[in-house]
């Protein structure tokens, strides 16, 4: 969650691009994550997805620790995965996939 406030900058500045953020929660249980969609401090508007088979998640993208980010460009490739992010590293990456190098 501390990265959340960068990621949602990021978000409302790229989402006219057809930027998309989907935050997949394998812990908690649907009113932990509703609590965190309806805090007003984190005025979060991209999707919170709750995901309970945490081992496919793990397995499926090969997950080891938490956060866990990826940037996937519109044709489904992964292009960048990371840990903890900030807004300045999303925008750098974000700007490398939309503009190129």
């Amino acid at each position: 969650m501390l990265e959340f406030p960068d990621i949602q900058e990021v978000y409302e500045d790229y989402s006219s691009l057809g930027f998309q953020v989907l935050a997949i929660n394998p812990f908690d249980d649907l009113e932990a994550i509703r609590e965190v969609r309806e805090d007003p401090t984190l005025g979060i508007t991209f999707q919170l997805l709750m995901d309970n088979a945490v081992q496919n998640t793990d397995s499926l993208y090969n997950i080891s620790i938490y956060p866990q980010n990826f940037l996937i460009d519109g044709s489904g490739k992964i292009r960048y995965r990371f840990g903890y992010t900030t807004e300045e590293a999303l925008i750098s990456n974000l700007n490398t996939i939309y503009y190129g190098p």
